[in-house]
């Protein structure tokens, strides 16, 4: 053979290689779902397998002979795209865990980074698994690192859309209230002038930036109400220069005037928005500038200042947020999913979904909101639906949202990009793998919980087949449930704490409402439906009640709680 010949044979002999390794992707089949068509807003009659190759939705079909290299049995659950969060803060945590000038000021850059690895990995394990991070508050380009640390398969998370550091006015954000002597570290990047707010923009698009942030208007100085920032042609500045990069605008505005100036310049969202009048809201609708309300941080934040939702009346601020979504659905408005969780804790994003509903929203436009709307909004058309050539970024929940939007506080599958991330279900039940063929082994592979330490809990509470390999190994062997079984009561049940502060423990270990209402899922699914909840010795019988509605709607039917009760 010639070295010509040789040359050729070896070339041949790569694209042939190249060929099988394009098509020789991984399989996975989800059949009997039923699927949530969210452009229409119905659930299908009758169940179909979604076949996934790669991270593509292959097909959707009926044909009982389609196989995979592995295949989980749903058994009537439903697939619905997976969520997306336009408005979140993955380099905060809850306020009233830190006041916000205490995160901004006090914690490292290192320390904030690496909790925002644990809420990016809570966030995707509820089901949110795009978000649209609007600044890092103080945080340089820490959620550009997070974005790429997640798309190198480096660490778990959702899809991450940057803004960066955002854009604001000199004295217009925080910290402030301090001695006008000191220079204080200032949360966000300042520019002041036509040239200065161009300047800012490609500086910022440069190190990373999917979307320009701006604040549009903030206070001026502690106490005192909104007033607008950004002049309008400083506006015009930015969309103009952001527009010649391709990216799009979002603008922190409350107060009408600054909603308005962001409408005239251009910007695509509007976050917050609630002082917006009905002329300006036809005008957004108009425009198509898409609202993004934030309830559930309008809801955090009254809770943190003292509020009883269960006892007390609406205070302005919730007043005013419930006003704004009726106008703006009188307005035609196109509202989407946007939390600004952070405020309030990773991983409880569909709270926003459940607050959109309660202040008047159809339950069909709430799950638009968070899917094809987003997707939409942030100028992805192949993601948001269940429908072929469609990324698979996927959930499965136990029931029809339509009739339990609850059901979404606890997704019992989250596949993102093709791969399973969480599976919550019981394998036993669940996981059937294709027969293995001469030339293939197929292996289930089971995920843990959203932190390592719900994974130890979920091996200790039997949560994971002795006979399914995890990624951490081979699961234990199979032990008794720790169900209580009392001298007045032998029903099983589950146990977990209700602390004093209103958050979550199961055996002592710190757990977010998400985690819980899925560790409760699990539980569900196994036949215990009976609860017991350790109480602290200081609660009111208010909390309790709404502990008991809140384990009810999650398909608890029996209740007990454990201490010192109130009279």
């Amino acid at each position: 053979m010639t070295f010509a010949q040789t040359i050729r044979l070896l070339t041949i002999l790569l694209i042939v290689s190249a060929n099988v390794a394009a098509v020789a992707q991984d399989t996975l089949l989800l059949k009997n779902a039923k699927i949530y068509d969210v452009m229409n807003g119905r659930l299908a009659d009758q169940t179909a397998s979604v076949l996934i190759s790669g991270n593509r939705i292959l097909s959707i079909t009926t044909d009982p002979a389609v196989r995979a290299d592995t295949t989980i049995d749903l058994q009537g659950r439903v697939v619905l795209p997976g969520l997306i969060d336009l408005h979140s803060h993955l380099l905060l945590h809850p306020y009233n865990e830190t006041v916000w000038d205490d995160q901004v000021l006090k914690e490292s850059l290192e320390l904030r980074t690496i909790r925002g690895t644990v809420a990016a990995n809570q966030t995707l394990a509820a089901g949110f698994t795009s978000v649209r991070d609007l600044g890092t508050e103080g945080a340089g380009f820490a959620d550009v690192a997070l974005r790429d640390a997640i798309e190198k398969g480096i660490i778990p998370g959702p899809r991450v859309f940057t803004a960066t550091k955002a854009l604001v006015t000199t004295g217009g954000y925080g910290p402030m209230g301090f001695d006008p002597r000191w220079e204080i570290p200032v949360a966000a990047q300042t520019a002041d002038g036509i040239a200065e707010c161009r300047k800012a923009t490609r500086e910022q698009i440069a190190a990373g930036a999917d979307w320009i942030k701006i604040y549009a208007d903030y206070r001026r100085r502690s106490g005192d109400p909104a007033t607008p920032t950004f002049s309008q042609n400083e506006i015009n500045a930015i969309v103009d220069e952001a527009r010649s990069a391709n990216i799009p605008v979002a603008a922190h505005a409350t107060t009408d005037e600054a909603i308005q100036r962001c409408i005239a310049a251009g910007v695509k969202t509007i976050e917050h928005g609630y002082d917006a009048s009905l002329d300006t809201l036809q005008l957004m609708r108009e425009k198509g500038v898409v609202l993004c309300p934030t309830l559930s941080a309008s809801e955090s934040i009254s809770i943190y200042q003292g509020w009883d939702p269960q006892n007390e009346p609406d205070p302005p601020r919730i007043q005013k947020a419930k006003q704004l979504i009726k106008n703006a659905l009188a307005c035609g408005v196109t509202i989407a999913c946007g939390s600004d969780v952070g405020v309030f804790a990773h991983g409880e994003n569909s709270r926003e979904l459940e607050l959109m509903f309660a202040y008047g929203m159809s339950i069909e436009d709430v799950l638009r909101s968070a899917t094809v709307t987003a997707a939409n909004v942030l100028g992805q058309n192949n993601l948001g639906q269940v429908t072929p050539k469609y990324i698979a970024d996927l959930i499965v929940v136990n029931d029809n949202p339509v009739n339990n939007l609850f059901t979404l506080q606890e997704p019992v599958i989250v596949i993102q990009n093709g791969q399973v991330a969480f599976n919550y279900l019981n394998p036993n039940t669940v996981a059937e793998a294709t027969p293995p063929s001469s030339s293939q082994v197929v292996e289930e592979t089971i995920q843990l919980g959203s932190n390592k330490k719900l994974g130890e809990l979920i091996r200790k509470l039997d949560m994971v087949s002795p006979n399914i390999k995890t990624e951490q190994g081979t699961a234990p062997p199979q032990q008794e449930r720790p169900s209580t079984d009392s001298k007045d009561d032998a029903e099983a049940r589950f146990q977990f704490q209700l602390n004093a502060d209103g958050s979550y423990s199961l055996k002592d270990v710190p757990i977010t409402r998400g985690d819980l209402a899925r560790f409760i899922a699990r539980q569900i699914g196994d036949g215990v439906t009976a609860a017991e909840v350790t109480i602290p010795t200081s609660i009111n019988q208010q909390r309790l009640k709404e502990t008991e509605d809140w384990l009810n709607r999650l398909g608890v039917k029996t209740v007990k709680f454990v201490g010192n009760l109130p009279n």
